[in-house]
């Protein structure tokens, strides 16, 4: 079987057909991460992606420099880059009718509807679902909302923060007995909603050939971290008390055999012995510890959770003496669980995610080779494929409007006249 790097560059040499979505159009009209992130995993499956941008404002996201950090080469950003691959862009004036007929036009050509403005704003714009489902009966409508389609707060506005603020996240991660929130990784919550909404929308293009129903459907920043912490969430309603943080370095260590430690290279290594007593005679003589095997204090399950600080103690000094990549080979020839604790700059240099295409390479046009994140989901006949880049503002408004709609050169010249594009 050919890997997933072969099959995405067969595909990205034009065998596109190969892709699972071949065939479905998407229309994107969304700014910042959830909506966007949301169409270009369509794309990335193989879907056509339009994008639209307002002319007056074009998507935010482009423009978010944060000290500069984002910014790339020939006036590239890298967020937008991420965010945005595999889609052609288009920039329209929707304010004003004839920018809104060019709308409709794509909507007719459309599968699937892809925004996360407020809903108010788009029945101002008549980008309602009402509106559009009239013209295109068979249409998926999508929306990535702040705090879901119902209740006080379905109108309010709301960002990545709001999501794990809401949710749950932050005071999960904060110290044990009531401590300060702590954020999440920047975009999580965005991410989450994005991931939760394209699975969506799949099941609506599912539902839609199989059953013959389109609809609206709607995910949120909320729901989908909510949905995301399924794990703590549930044990919260179950049990009624605040989940249980394992190993959090300012607790005491629930289990010293599910727990991180730092090398003598400063890098850090995860033992992952969910169930430790089949492993511990073994854990033992590969770390030259055979002494406590039969220890009473370290012998059981409950005996090392009695003396779990003692022990603890002990295993930092052991990691303390070896690198990661010696102990990595010594518990890997020891059939220990164990993992590395990565840094994101860690990521391109793992073997099992380069080998896997966690981290793909592409050749930019402007960029030259980079690295992206790849698709986490492998096919073994229908891949993912990184066909384009990220458009630039307008890339592609005569491109799809002669192409997808049909117009002639005059016509679009008249409609920049009147500056509706």
């Amino acid at each position: 079987m050919e890997s997933r790097a072969q099959q995405a560059l067969r595909a990205r040499k034009g065998q596109e057909e190969m892709n699972p979505l071949q065939g479905i159009k998407v229309l994107e009209w969304a700014t910042w991460l959830s909506g966007p992130m949301a169409a270009t995993i369509l794309g990335d499956l193989g879907a056509e992606v339009i994008k639209i941008e307002q002319t007056d404002t074009g998507d935010p996201l482009r423009g978010l420099m944060l000290y500069g950090k984002w910014a790339l080469a020939d006036g590239r950003h890298a967020l937008f880059e991420a965010y945005n691959r595999n889609k052609r862009g288009v920039v329209i004036d929707l304010k004003k009718e004839k920018g809104r007929e060019i709308a409709y036009q794509l909507v007719k050509w459309a599968d699937v509807f892809v925004h996360n403005y407020p809903r108010d704003t788009a029945s101002k714009l008549g980008l309602d679902y009402q509106t559009l489902c009239e013209l295109n009966p068979r249409l998926i409508y999508a929306t990535a909302s702040s705090y879901g389609w119902k209740g006080p707060d379905k109108d309010l506005r709301a960002y990545d923060l709001a999501g794990m603020a809401r949710s749950g996240h932050m005071m999960a991660l904060s110290e044990l007995g009531g401590g300060e929130p702590q954020s999440g990784v920047i975009g999580i919550a965005d991410q989450a909603a994005a991931f939760t909404l394209s699975h969506g929308i799949l099941a609506a293009l599912l539902a839609r050939e199989r059953l013959g129903i389109a609809q609206e459907i709607d995910t949120s920043l909320l729901g989908s971290m909510i949905y995301l912490q399924h794990y703590a969430t549930s044990y919260s309603l179950f049990s009624n008390r605040e989940p249980f943080r394992v190993g959090l370095r300012s607790e005491p260590v629930v289990n010293p055999l599910l727990h991180w430690y730092k090398c003598k290279d400063d890098k850090w290594i995860a033992i992952i012995m969910v169930q430790p007593d089949p492993y511990w005679p073994d854990f033992c003589r590969a770390l030259g510890i055979s002494e406590l095997e039969k220890d009473p204090k370290f012998d059981s399950i409950s005996s090392r959770g009695q003396n779990r600080a003692e022990l603890t103690s002990i295993l930092e000094g052991i990691f303390a003496t070896k690198t990661r990549e010696e102990w990595t080979e010594i518990l890997r020839v020891s059939g220990i669980p164990y993992c590395p604790v990565n840094s994101f700059l860690d990521l391109p240099s793992d073997p099992q995610v380069v080998e896997n295409d966690y981290i793909i390479e592409f050749s930019h046009p402007s960029l030259g080779p980079v690295k992206l994140t790849g698709f986490p989901v492998s096919f073994s006949k229908t891949p993912f494929s990184m066909r384009r880049e990220a458009p630039r503002y307008g890339q592609h408004t005569e491109e799809v409007l002669q192409e997808v709609l049909g117009l002639s050169w005059e016509e679009i010249g008249q409609l920049k006249n009147e500056g509706v594009l």
